[in-house]
């Protein structure tokens, strides 16, 4: 008798640890801190999009299309308080980018744009562009695998290449792939399959509403619809998964379609050393007229949540600069300005 109440608290043990885990993470995001925003600059009217806000040093750089400049790049002095600069044309032509599909950035401020539709990646140092204007900025042909959505460089060595299908795909029981290729030659050193859902046409819903962002050796993958978040890391020239988890509920048809009733997830990642940063809703179903990307949450590198916040606007894109975070906001009436949030700092 003994030993059969022993050997049902043995197995009843993990699974209540793990209820536990689920109710004090969902305690977290129904009981996320209330963040005020500080307005740092005048309403930019004049863009239609925003790739990507990164911060280096005491300068914000913005990644979008500036309809009044024509240009990509962006650069906010916090000093100053104002712009300092536009760069990189829209064009075809050297230095110039017809669409930027993805950025990253290393720790010594040197920056990697993407244009899938030229087939190259238009690359400069902040700080060397800001003394020597455009004649620090060069252009590398890359060879991009088809319905890439994603790459960034782990090292000096390699490329990674996130693949996903798309509308375009032959069949839609494709599933997203991770190449690493030689940076030297392009030679690929490694495929994997990725990502939490195995399932041939989950994987095609959700992975093709994905955010991605990098840090260094690893990476992490938000999806926009269906609160999936993935963490990765390059090893060895081959992904190695950390934690993939199930935020909010992947509400899915027999097709593969999303349900109404399924929720909106992430809409921008930001790595840190201490853990990843992101901006979610998960309180509104696809059947909504628009998502409220109005929260910010921090997770440890292991998946776990950390603390929520929730603001009274809609964040487009976050970074951090120190223990400060920076955000592009879109206020009510649909215009964009960049904005800080004091209040929010790791635990």
């Amino acid at each position: 008798m003994n030993r059969r109440i022993l050997l049902i608290v043995l197995i009843s043990f993990p699974l209540l640890q793990s209820c536990n885990a689920h109710r004090v993470e969902d305690e977290l995001f129904r009981t996320k801190s209330k963040t005020s925003i500080e307005r740092i600059s005048d309403t930019m009217s004049e863009y239609t999009s925003i790739v990507d806000l990164m911060g280096f040093e005491h300068y914000l750089v913005m990644i979008g299309l500036n309809l009044k400049s024509d240009t990509w790049v962006h650069v906010f002095d916090l000093d100053a308080k104002s712009f300092l600069l536009d760069a990189i044309p829209r064009g075809r032509g050297p230095g110039e980018m017809i669409h930027c599909s993805n950025v990253s950035m290393d720790g010594s401020g040197t920056f990697i744009l993407t244009d899938r539709m030229k087939k190259v990646q238009v690359v400069f140092n902040l700080l060397e562009l800001l003394t020597d204007g455009a004649s620090s900025i060069c252009e590398n042909k890359v060879d991009i695998p088809a319905f890439n959505v994603y790459s960034y460089q782990p090292d000096t060595s390699c490329y990674l290449y996130v693949q996903n299908p798309s509308e375009q795909a032959l069949s839609r029981s494709a599933i997203s792939r991770f190449y690493v290729r030689s940076a030297r030659s392009s030679d690929t050193l490694s495929v994997s399959d990725g990502y939490y859902y195995q399932d041939n046409a989950s994987n095609w819903a959700v992975y093709n509403y994905s955010q991605f962002a990098s840090l260094g050796s690893r990476f992490v993958a938000g999806s926009t619809l269906g609160g999936l978040l993935e963490g990765y890391e390059v090893h060895d020239y081959t992904v190695r998964k950390l934690f993939a988890k199930e935020v909010f509920p992947v509400l899915l048809n027999r097709d593969g379609t999303f349900s109404s009733a399924c929720l909106w997830g992430f809409s921008d990642l930001y790595p840190e050393t201490e853990g990843i940063w992101t901006i979610f809703d998960g309180e509104h179903s696809k059947d909504c007229d628009e998502p409220k990307f109005c929260n910010v949450a921090l997770w440890d590198w292991s998946g776990v949540g950390l603390a929520a916040w929730k603001t009274e606007m809609e964040l487009e894109r976050i970074c951090m600069i120190g223990r400060r975070m920076y955000s592009v906001v879109r206020s009510s009436d649909g215009q964009f300005f960049l904005a800080a949030l004091p209040e929010v700092h790791p635990l």
